[in-house]
Formats: structure tokens, sequence, C-alpha cells
């Protein structure tokens, strides 16, 4: 609140003040002359200013020390129980209906919050119990012959990704206390995603280069969901022929990085800065029709739980590279 406004709020007091200076200057001025009207109307006028230059002084100090606490809070729906009451009888009202809707909104956020973590243990139910008829049935198409076997197998890998993907989802919310940091063999992730996931990447004709060596600070299980879903994206997005696909790895003093290169389609420059945002398909999602734009926003969520960055550089028609990078140490994750 400017001075202004402050004056504009005090302007009944101001007008009726001025008004009666006015009214007594003139009156003592023309009883007893202006020797005696001149310093009353002054000392009145004083006063007035006094009053209202310390009323702004101590309401500034007031909307001050309301903003500090505003900022010091950090649950910002707790504000009405941490500001200090007014002292005006009006104002007390206001602040009263402030607490009663504070209130509200706090034990309806909680409802809510219960009926979110409710759902969510749902989820996680569902998809492990869903896991089991899926992997039973994979293992009935591969013991048996045949392209429509091999074809539904195909199928019931893409429904094991895309239920992985909401157990993620359901997790999301809580992901940091699922990871576990610590030293691990980067070439031991990658074999554990290519054997998991082989018959995927033989069915699309994909060749995969592995030259990946040393550690990095990380969780071995998410690092392999991370890079599950970037070669899944380049299996999808490949050209006639199958993908190329090169995972490599390299240390520098600033961390770990680990590298997935294809010779896709490649992204449009013009989209790149989007692709780990939440529900962006892109040009080449919305020509195949199979992208639900939740992949690479996944995997940017998990890098960050993980305390590494994830970073992309395309050339449209040509190549695709997807770097994640790594912290120095485990100690920088903590």
């Amino acid at each position: 609140m400017g001075f202004a406004s402050y004056l504009w709020d005090k302007m009944p007091a101001v007008v009726c003040n001025a008004a009666g200076i006015i009214a007594v200057g003139v009156f003592t001025g023309v009883s007893a002359g202006a020797s005696v009207a001149v310093p009353i109307a002054a000392c009145w006028l004083a006063a007035v200013a006094a009053y209202l230059a310390v009323g702004w002084l101590l309401l500034k100090k007031r909307i001050a020390a309301a903003k500090r606490i505003a900022d010091e809070t950090e649950d910002k729906f707790l504000l009405s129980e941490v500001v200090p009451a007014p002292s005006r009888a009006e104002d007390r009202l206001y602040y009263e209906f402030m607490l009663i809707q504070g209130r509200a909104a706090i034990e309806r956020a909680e409802a809510a919050g219960r009926d979110a973590a409710e759902y969510r243990e749902y989820i996680q139910e569902w998809v492990h119990e869903i896991k089991v008829p899926i992997t039973a049935a994979s293992l009935v198409c591969r013991r048996s012959e045949g392209e429509d076997f091999r074809e539904i197998g195909r199928q019931l890998d893409r429904i094991y990704g895309y239920v992985e993907q909401a157990l993620y989802e359901a997790r999301s919310g809580c992901a940091e206390k699922d990871v576990l940091i610590r030293e691990t063999e980067l070439a031991a992730v990658v074999a554990d995603v290519l054997v998991e996931n082989k018959r995927q990447y033989i069915d699309a004709g994909a060749s995969i280069d592995v030259d990946v060596t040393g550690t990095a600070a990380t969780d071995g299980k998410w690092l392999g969901f991370v890079l599950k879903q970037i070669l899944q994206n380049s299996v999808q997005y490949s050209r006639e022929g199958g993908a190329h696909i090169k995972i490599t790895s390299s240390e520098s003093p600033s961390g770990t990085e680990l590298s997935v290169l294809d010779d896709g389609t490649g992204i449009k420059r013009s989209e790149l800065p989007r692709i780990f945002d939440k529900g962006f398909c892109g040009s080449n999602g919305r020509n195949r029709r199979r992208s639900t734009g939740l992949g690479l926003y996944m995997c940017r969520r998990m890098c960050s739980a993980l305390g590494a960055t994830i970073s992309a550089d395309s050339e449209f028609g040509s190549y695709t590279r997807v770097t994640i990078k790594f912290p120095q140490s485990y100690d920088s994750v903590r």
C-alpha cells in the first residue's frame, strides 16, 4: 500500500479536520483576530499531519511484518493462522472470516490428500497384481509357435511397459523415498535393460552397440527405468530398416555421462526445448499416433530424484542423442 492509498482511506477524517480548521480559523479570526486564529489553525494542522505520518509509519511496519511472515511461511494456506490479528473491530471481523475460510481449506486439502494417497495405494496394488497375468501370458506366447503368438507377445510387452509407467506415476509423489543412491556399475544396468527387453528390440530390427564402463552415484533400478524409456523412443521413432543405437559412457571432472545415440527420425529444432514437458508429443508422436507424451517427462522427473540431469540434442531426419549426467560422487547427491 502506497501513501496515496493510505491517504485515500483516511479521506473522511482529513476532510472533517480540514473543515474544522477552516471553520475555527474563520470564527477565531473574526472574533479574536488573525494573531490568535493562525496559531490555532497551525497547531491543528500540525496535529493532523503528525497523526497521518505516525499512522502511515506504523502501517508500513505492520505490512512489512506481515509480508515477512508470508515469505517465511512454507505452507501458504496456513497464513491465516500465523499472521497477527488486527486491532480495529471491523478488521477483526474480516480476520475471523479469513480464519474460518483458511481452516475449511485446510480440512478440504487434508481430505483430498487422504483420498489421493488411498488412490495411489490402490493403483500400486493393481499394478503389482496385473503384472502376474501379463507375465504368465508372455511366457505362454514364448513357448508357443506361430506369428500370431509372437505378435501377442509384442503387444503384451507394450502393455507391460505402460503398466510400469502407471506404477511410476503412482509413486511420483514420493519417488525420493524409493531411491537408493550408491555407486552403481553402469554396464550392469545397461545389460539388464537389454536382456529384459531383447525380444522387443529384436522384433523391431534394432541393432544396439554398447561401450559403457565405470560407475556412477545413482539407483540402478530407476536408472534402468529411465534407460528403457529412452531406448523405447529410439526404437519407436526409427527409420525403415530398424534403429541403430549406440550407448556410451564418458567421465569428466564434473561427473559421469551416459549417452544414447540413434539414427532415427530426429526432432525438429523448434520442438527440442519442449520434449521433456508433460504431454508433449511433437510432430513425430502425432504422425505415428502412438505417443503419450509421458516417457521423457517421467525420465526428467526421475533423473531429478536421482540428482542427475538429462538433456537431448538432435538433427531432424538424422539423429537424436539423449545424455544423462550423474553427479561426481554420492556425497554431492545427499
